[in-house]
């Protein structure tokens, strides 16, 4: 029983390398997309707008920014495996605080924030330059480099090769996140030619 159990574990371990190693040579020609351009114009759903460098800028500085945590929240809830929290003054932990957590993530990171927003307000390329732009310090740099690949790239793009990348990055920066892990095996599937979604 364990030679049947060992053979089947050795035998799975070199297909997932060969596929892994198939994806890699798939991958090897293709350009990586180029850095944000400090330029490009962010647009805020007020209709102000401000080149991405002085964003970034502003957000550095903890200057504010025109972002709404209510619409934050919106694109969130409806991704994250959220946890809920106790809120001061709740003594009986009734609420699950959507709107105190989307005030705590702009003011905690503006451009994940921001960049959120984009996503859930449909404006792709705006949310590309974002979350390309949070750097790898950043508590959020490993899911917005998983959004970067999955959800922008191969899925509402179709480009899975240029999101292999990405994918890695994401694992690289936190590969104990069984969601990164997921997303990871699904940029690989979808290089490969398999209809995953």
């Amino acid at each position: 029983m364990k030679r049947v159990l060992l053979w089947s574990l050795l035998g799975l371990l070199v297909l997932v390398g060969s596929l892994v190693s198939i994806v890699t040579v798939r991958v090897n020609d293709v350009e990586p997309l180029p850095p944000p351009d400090p330029a490009r114009p962010i647009v805020f759903d007020d209709g102000s707008s401000m080149p991405l460098a002085e964003v970034l800028d502003r957000a550095h500085r903890g200057l504010p920014l025109p972002i709404e945590p209510p619409s934050v929240m919106q694109s969130l809830v409806a991704d994250l495996d959220f946890k809920a929290t106790l809120v001061a003054g709740d003594p009986q932990g009734l609420l699950s605080a959507p709107e105190a957590q989307g005030a705590a993530l702009v003011a905690e990171d503006p451009v994940y924030a921001l960049a959120e927003q984009n996503r859930a307000d449909g404006k792709l390329d705006q949310a590309l330059a974002l979350y390309l732009s949070i750097p790898r310090e950043s508590e959020h740099y490993a899911r917005a480099r998983r959004i970067v690949a999955w959800n922008i790239l191969a899925r509402d793009q179709d480009k899975p090769e240029q999101a292999v990348r990405y994918a890695n990055d994401a694992l690289h920066a936190d590969p104990f996140d069984g969601n990164v892990w997921h997303d990871w095996s699904r940029v690989y599937a979808r290089t490969l030619g398999l209809p995953v979604d």
